[in-house]
């Protein structure tokens, strides 16, 4: 920029003295432009200038030139506009006017308080100086609205330059104009407020630092109807509109404005702590440098949105951001706590938080200083808090983990006085117990009622499911029922004219040919009369029983309807019931909260003890033997919390001599507790005693075998029978699991003759805990411990016998799965046994069950589980991936099958199953499964569960990038998911909140980019073909009945797919002519709306094109010149697309209300990899040795292509995953 210029070369320079002489407009019009031109060349002027200016305004206003020093100001003003972002002449004039408007503002103010203060003093009202100053009072106000009017004329410019220095001088404007009318006020606020939308971020900036300006701004009026604005205008507003910019913008700059500018308030605070959790590492980090010390001393900050901030902060994956937060807390936070750890731990309410133990090891690390200064003598032993213990513990675990023993011998005491520390605290707990044992007595009734009423609800939930999944079956039968009824009276009207043909002696039958029934009208011509009466019958017979059933079914339907009706009328009674004893015992909150929290800051500390007994050094004999006693005398005698129990298991595991021993004395514990109950008893049994009967008959358990697999056949054979009944098919399924668990228990004991008397569920329920955490502890099979097969046929099988006790049967789940982890036999029964539960039971129970079989799995493989029954499990599996009403079972189920899919647990199928051809649903099930994981991250209804989203955008990725082989997995369905997802019948059309294809196509994409592979040489990922077989899937979607915003999708993002010219002459031949079956479907389908596409998309096809011919040509010229200097192997296809030439003509349509296969045309996986795996030939190899392993290398392939192609006829592509 020039700067502003004026027509007259000899400018005198407007000195005071010079603006006191100035008589005419050209002189004020000269005197401006001087200015002006000055301010651009430094701010270090700026100051002087404004003074200069306002006395060139005060003359004008004097001449009576007010209106052309406004004009002229403002035209100077339009010359910098134009010019962009970044430009130094331009911001320095900004910054002037920003100087001026405030300088003349407050003189303004300070007049008019002036005029105040002196109205106040002296009454005599002179009239002509009041009107002369009330002239120039008004006239700032004017000139202000002159000028923010003036430049609101450019704030919807299509300039973006314009744009940008409009709203630029008016965010300077806005923090120093003085009052203002409404009207300029409200035509102000509506222009930025519409700026906040620009498509430029710079503009958005410079909108938000303006609006933000709004919010110191006074807008009380005593009602909404004494406002002057047309619409609601408060703080509330204008703080919602930054607090949307600042979750909603998709630039980081944008939304780091937002968040420098938002007002901070307790209001406010949680959206400002959110933003450490933004994608810009810069302004997750700005939350911890900056934002955190402008809330206010962290102490006012709420301990929710603390713990969030912490645990985003020291987890953050940016080392930057990290060491931020570190700093936060080590320096401000520290500072602010009067540099004492003690009151930052309270402040840390480290008996909630889950990250407060993170929190203190950054400290120790950042504060080195500090250890030295800890002292913890025989006075801070005596005398424990939670913070003292706390920070006792986090002190010794960094010293141990960092090798500063001079430290912990110099603090921490000797191992008998550590283990007499804990056992005074834990008989000071007992004491406390007694002492309120009123309270407790009153807790544990409350508790015992609770317990009832979640195991009536247990009951009734499972009910339900059970009544859900008979009529789910009936409703099938009552499908079957009704199409075998029509095609029934279908053939009986085709009979019938048959039977009237022949009587009048007419032989033809054409006429009673049409598409769909030409094989059965062959077999009736085949019929005589007599034949056709007698089949005649037979249908009319049928027919009427079919009828007979469908009213059965019907009826049938309306009484689980209505049980279903009355199981959910149960439901919300126990529900109300419930939530009327929790109100009752609220009651007692005065009485026993106090009493709680005692109670649970003690528990922390013996917790702490623990915790550091659990590192501590037991080489000392006397320590070790004491702390064993101590421990096993509290499991045993003490009720000791969950908590306790898992970190009293792990002490003893750390002094147990071995495993073995551990286990010894953790049955024992248990044993000991059970039999606490009723010792004397002589019809009682023991644990032990249950498993001593065991090796008395061998013979028995082998019949049992025997029977098993029979049962396991029966069990399969009923499961797999679509044709029966419902009530027949519920008792199968209830037996399947009845016999399951006597399986177990008959694998283990005997039955007795005298029933074992059991404790109080309460007793089995701490067994069982115990239990749990013991086996959590071990690695050795089950066979090497004899004593646990007791606990697992005494506990464990009663546990699970018992489906309507709740947290009873759980924990027994819990421990079965646990069990079966460490001994494959009962892992094998166990299996079945969560697989019957999981049908007929609700959210709860499936969620054990499915990470059971899960961990199953991962340990045993497929192996465990009969290829044909592998088929229900993927049902299974599939039913709790789309069970949108139980969505933390969908992130167990996404997050088990990713798991497996990744350590390639279900590839073994292909390996051991791929010859047998009956066994191909298993493979489709595989598929199908892959398939799901993919929708559902695509979702709508995912869109709510943010925890799904989560695992499956972490998980997706990691499998797609982590081998080749899954990549091309992903891109052999990517045709597949597209379909699915956009065809004309999709139901995911049915949502509003549906994802684009364009978003979804470059997704996608994006996951099949073999440039982001792992451990990957550039040689390797160039010839990989996983983004070649997508393209061809995808252009196979392009040519389906998908709408045309998918295909445009498609199109338009094929020169993102990587295709490189090292890839085989071959591949690009067969994507060539797949581009060619496209193009050719375009042409005869130009006239249907939906092939009709814009010249953008016709450029970039043709642009995909014609790259692809260019690699094609260049890599059949590498191949080439390959050939003349190194002979090849050859093979029998000379595409890829000949491979699935056979497999096209037998297509069946993803639609099931779709006949035919040649209407639907659907993509199939096509896996061809023979396409990658041509090997040179040994140059230094004999001839005859050379042309015998080309020949047999051949045979390989062509065996295997034809063994692929046979795979892929007839192969109905959606395998029904819903009963």
């Amino acid at each position: 920029m020039n700067g502003p210029q004026t027509s007259h070369q000899s400018i005198i320079k407007p000195t005071l003295d010079n603006i006191k002489r100035i008589e005419t407009v050209d002189e004020i019009r000269n005197a401006v432009s001087h200015v002006f031109q000055d301010a651009q060349l430094s701010l270090s002027g700026h100051r002087k200038l404004v003074l200069v200016m306002k006395n060139i305004m005060n003359k004008a206003i004097e001449l009576n030139f007010a209106e052309h020093f406004a004009m002229y100001f403002t035209k100077l003003i339009n010359k910098i506009l134009p010019l962009k972002k970044g430009e130094q002449v331009a911001d320095r004039i900004a910054k002037f006017c920003s100087s001026f408007v405030a300088s003349v503002s407050k003189d303004d103010l300070a007049r008019r308080q002036e005029k105040e203060v002196q109205n106040e003093r002296d009454e005599v009202d002179e009239m002509d100086e009041g009107e002369e100053e009330q002239e120039e009072d008004t006239y700032v106000s004017a000139f202000i609205k002159y000028l923010i009017h003036h430049l609101l004329r450019g704030v919807e410019a299509k300039d973006k330059n314009v744009r940008y220095r409009v709203v630029q001088i008016l965010a300077y404007l806005v923090y120093y104009i003085g009052e203002i009318d409404h009207d300029t006020f409200e035509a102000l606020y509506t222009s930025l407020n519409k700026r906040l939308n620009d498509k430029e971020p710079t503009i958005r900036i410079q909108a938000v630092v303006a609006i933000s300006r709004f919010q110191s701004f006074n807008f009380d009026f005593d009602d909404q109807e004494d406002s002057p604005f047309s619409f609601p205008l408060n703080k509330d507003l204008i703080t919602s509109k930054i607090v949307s910019t600042i979750q909603n913008d998709d630039n980081a700059e944008v939304r780091r404005a937002a968040i420098l500018n938002l007002t901070k308030n307790q209001t406010t605070i949680p959206y400002l702590i959110d933003r450490s959790r933004d994608v810009n590492s810069i302004n997750r980090r700005l939350i911890f440098s900056r934002i955190s010390r402008e809330l206010g001393d962290f102490k006012n900050i709420d301990f929710t949105q603390r713990e969030f901030l912490l645990k985003w902060g020291m987890n953050d994956r940016n080392d930057s951001v990290k060491q931020a937060a570190v700093k936060m807390v080590n320096t401000y936070w520290y500072s602010a706590a009067n540099e004492d750890i003690l009151e930052l731990i309270e402040v840390l309410r480290v008996t909630e938080s889950k990250v407060a133990d993170l929190v203190m090891s950054e400290f120790f690390k950042g504060k080195e200083d500090k250890l030295y200064s800890i002292k913890i003598d025989d006075s801070y032993w005596k005398a424990l808090t939670v913070e003292k213990a706390f920070l006792m513990r986090t002190f010794y675990y960094h010293c141990n983990d960092n090798n500063y023993y001079d430290l912990i011998d110099s603090n921490f005491p000797e191992s008998i006085d550590l283990a007499e520390t804990l056992e005074k605290y834990l008989q000071l707990r007992i004491r406390f117990l007694s002492e309120n044992d009123a309270i407790i007595k009153k807790y544990e009734d409350h508790e015992q009622r609770i317990e009832f009423v979640k195991s009536q609800l247990f009951t009734v939930e499972n009910a339900l499911v059970k009544i859900r999944y008979e009529v789910e079956a009936y409703k099938r039968n009552l499908r079957e029922t009704t199409s075998n009824i029509e095609d029934y009276e279908e053939l009986a009207k085709l009979i019938k004219k048959r039977l009237s043909k022949l009587k009048a002696n007419d032989e033809s039958y054409q006429d009673l040919l049409t598409e769909d029934n030409e094989q059965i009208v062959e077999q009736l011509i085949e019929f005589s009369p007599e034949e056709l009466v007698q089949k005649q019958a037979e249908i009319k017979s049928s027919i009427k029983s079919s009828k007979a059933e469908v009213k059965e079914t019907e009826k049938a339907i309306i009484g689980c309807e209505s049980r279903f009706k009355q199981g959910t009328e149960k439901y919300h009674s126990l529900s109300k019931e419930k939530l009327e004893e929790q109100e009752r015992f609220s009651q007692h909150d005065e009485e026993y909260l106090p009493f709680a929290d005692e109670l649970k800051e003690l528990e922390f500390i013996i917790e702490q003890l623990m915790l550091i007994s659990k590192e501590f050094d037991f080489s000392d004999e006397i320590g070790r033997r004491k702390m064993l006693q101590i421990i096993r005398k509290s499991l045993t005698e003490d009720k000791l919390s969950s908590s306790l129990i898992s970190i009293g298991l792990q002490v003893l595991r750390k002094i147990s001599i071995n495993e073995k021993d551990f286990i010894t004395m953790a049955t024992e514990i248990i044993t000991d507790i059970r039999d606490s109950y009723e010792s004397d008893d002589e019809t009682f049994h023991s644990a032990i005693s249950g498993f001593d009967e065991e090796d008395e008959d061998e013979e028995d358990e082998e019949e049992g075998g025997e029977a098993e697999e029979g049962e396991k056949e029966e069990d399969s054979k009923s499961s797999g029978d679509s044709e029966q009944l419902p009530e027949d098919r519920e008792s199968t399924d209830a037996e399947s699991g009845n016999k399951a668990n006597q399986r177990i228990s008959s694998r283990k004991i005997k039955k007795r003759k005298i029933e074992p008397k059991l404790p109080p569920d309460e007793i089995v329920i701490r067994c069982l805990r115990i239990t749990q955490n013991v086996l959590e502890l071990i690695e050795d099979p089950l066979e090497n411990h004899i004593s646990l097969g007791s606990i697992y046929s005494g506990l464990v099988n009663y546990a699970i016998k018992y489906s309507e006790k709740y947290t009873l049967h759980l924990q027994g789940l819990t421990c079965l799965g646990l069990f079966a982890l460490i001994d494959k036999n009962t892992a094998q029964d166990a299996i079945s046994t969560f697989f019957a539960a999981m049908r007929n039971s609700g959210e709860d129970v499936r969620i054990i069950g499915i990470k059971a079989i899960i961990d199953i799995l991962s340990t045993y493989g497929t192996t465990l589980i009969d290829s044909r029954a592998l088929y229900q499990y993927g049902k299974l599996f599939y039913k709790s991936l789309n069970s949108f009403d139980m969505p933390k079972l969908q992130c167990v189920v996404a997050e088990g099958l990713c798991k497996l899919f990744l350590a390639d647990v279900f590839s073994a199928i292909d390996k051991t199953e791929e010859e047998i051809d009956d066994e191909r649903p298993e493979l489709e099930t595989e598929k199908q499964l892959f398939e799901a994981l993919i929708l559902s991250y695509f979702h709508p209804l995912t869109q709510e569960n943010q925890e799904l989203r989560q695992i499956l955008a972490f998980c997706i990725p990691v499998y797609a990038f982590s081998h080749p082989k899954h990549q091309f997995r992903l891109s052999s369905v990517s045709g597949d998911c597209m379909y699915r997802m956009f065809n004309e019948s999709s139901d995911f059309l049915e949502y509003e909140n549906k994802l684009s294809p364009l978003q979804v196509v470059q997704q996608l994409i994006y996951w099949c980019d073999p440039n982001n592979l792992v451990n990957m040489t550039p040689e390797s990922t160039k010839i990989q073909t996983s983004q070649v077989w997508q393209c061809v899937y995808l252009l196979q979607v392009v040519e389906q009945d998908t709408t045309k915003a998918v295909k445009k999708a498609i199109l338009n993002n094929l020169t993102k797919i990587s295709i490189t010219p090292a890839l085989e002459s071959k591949v690009l031949k067969g994507l060539l002519e797949a581009i060619e079956g496209t193009k050719e479907c375009y042409d005869q389908n130009t006239q249907d709306p939906e092939f009709q596409f814009d010249r953008l998309t016709l450029k970039n096809f043709e642009a995909f094109e014609t790259s692809v011919k260019e690699l094609y040509e260049a890599a059949l010229a590498r191949e080439i010149s390959e050939e003349q200097a190194t002979p090849r192997s050859f093979s029998r296809a000379s595409s890829i697309l000949e491979e699935i030439e056979d497999s096209k003509d037998n297509l069946v349509g993803l639609d099931e209300d779709k006949p035919s296969s040649d209407e639907t045309g659907v993509i199939h996986e096509r896996t061809p990899q023979e396409a990658n795996d041509e090997e040179d030939v040994n140059m230094d190899e004999s001839k005859e040795k050379e042309e015998d392993s080309s020949k047999k290398e051949i045979d390989n392939q062509l065996k295997e292509i034809d063994q692929m192609l046979d795979e892929e006829d007839d192969v109905e592509y959606d395998i029904p995953m819903v009963e």
